[in-house]
């Protein structure tokens, strides 16, 4: 009878034993079980703690509170050994606000599935793929495109291998996805996973190659294209060099801004009759590319960015409060107070091959864009 009074005894106090025994409160592991992870850091930790593993298996209220501002202090948060088969829907639905440079979440090697909204970070972040690819719900990076969310592949996950930025099967045959989402695949693939471009941008040409076959549910839905270029260069256009129309899931063109396809001249009339193409348009590859001819090169509604020469022109409706520029990466080059409804940014700012500009206004509101040398 001792024996199993002990024995209930340290079950019960095991998983609160596991956060207080942490030497670093910057450091904190903890086991979420019939506990709640806010219920298992001490007052020390939840302000100090900047990289927390998780076993166990994390609840709505568990996400809620990462959510609500722990996830915004946290460099790293370990899941890799999370009894988690699926991230639910909204679970990292957020705005980070600066959080920590190159901050990321390692996910489950048990992870299937990530429901709708799942990875939609407001913020420039990384999820760490550990296990096998997992199934996609809709809109998992958000439908707004204020979420700069890369996937990697963990340093010992050798189900995939990373080509030009891109996650594709070991053998080059399927593309999964791309950072942040932005239109380049390699020759030879076969074909596109579902939600693969997903949220994602066309910077001057999406070109899907002669080798693919088949493209998954959502491919490209809600993808826009970024006109943002000086006078004579190309606006973004979407290519098709596939003589025969890949088959297309569900979706896969849902809400994308490129409705006209350029496709070889010979197979207009295939891609026409195929299902799921025949309501987009067509032009052949030998129709010369649109280039644009004026300045204004973006606008919204509150914000136009205009080339000037050796310079971008930002000019709102409303007072900027506050203007960000990030790198790639994501790591901060510059942090400006602007209180005004104009701002220049200097090219010589911009880095290659990208800027990711974020415009905070003073009534709240905000933008983001991104910027080319």
């Amino acid at each position: 009878m001792r024996t199993l009074l002990l024995a209930t005894m340290l079950a019960t106090v095991l998983p609160r034993a596991l956060a207080q025994d942490n030497a670093d409160p910057t450091r904190v592991t903890v086991n979420v079980g019939a506990e709640r992870l806010k219920s298992l850091l001490t007052d020390e930790q939840k302000q100090s703690v900047t990289h927390l593993t998780v076993t166990g298996t994390l609840q709505e209220e568990d996400y809620a509170y990462l959510r609500a501002g722990l996830l915004g202090q946290l460099a790293e948060l370990n899941l890799r050994d999370a009894d988690i088969d699926t991230i639910p829907a909204h679970a990292f639905d957020c705005e980070l606000f600066l959080p920590p440079r190159d901050a990321k979440t390692i996910l489950p090697v048990r992870l299937k599935h990530i429901a709708d909204y799942g990875l939609h970070v407001r913020a420039n972040y990384t999820f760490v793929l550990t296990g096998k690819y997992p199934t996609l719900g809709n809109n998992v990076y958000g439908n707004t495109h204020d979420s700069f969310v890369d996937i990697v592949l963990s340093e010992d996950n050798d189900r995939y291998k990373h080509y030009d930025e891109g996650i594709y099967s070991l053998d080059g045959d399927t593309l999964f996805r791309t950072t942040y989402g932005s239109i380049g695949i390699r020759d030879g693939v076969r074909v596109i996973y579902s939600n693969a471009f997903e949220n994602g941008f066309i910077y001057s040409t999406g070109s899907i190659p002669a080798t693919v076959d088949s493209i998954g549910d959502r491919a490209f839905a809600n993808v826009i294209d970024m006109g943002i270029w000086g006078e004579g260069n190309p606006i973004p256009y979407l290519l098709c060099l596939a003589a025969i129309p890949p088959r297309l899931g569900k979706d896969v063109f849902l809400n994308c801004s490129q409705q006209t396809v350029y496709v070889p001249d010979e197979s207009i009339d295939l891609y026409m009759e195929a299902e799921g193409w025949k309501d987009m348009k067509f032009l052949g590859l030998s129709t010369s590319r649109p280039y644009s001819g004026i300045k204004n090169v973006r606008k919204s509604a509150g914000l136009s960015v205009t080339d000037n020469g050796d310079t971008y022109v930002l000019q709102a409706n409303k007072s900027i409060k506050h203007i960000r520029l990030y790198n790639a990466k994501g790591q901060t080059m510059a942090n400006n107070t602007v209180s005004s409804e104009r701002f220049d940014i200097p090219k010589s700012r911009i880095s290659s091959p990208v800027t990711i500009v974020r415009v905070n206004f003073a009534d709240g509101t905000s933008e983001t864009l991104k910027l080319r040398p």
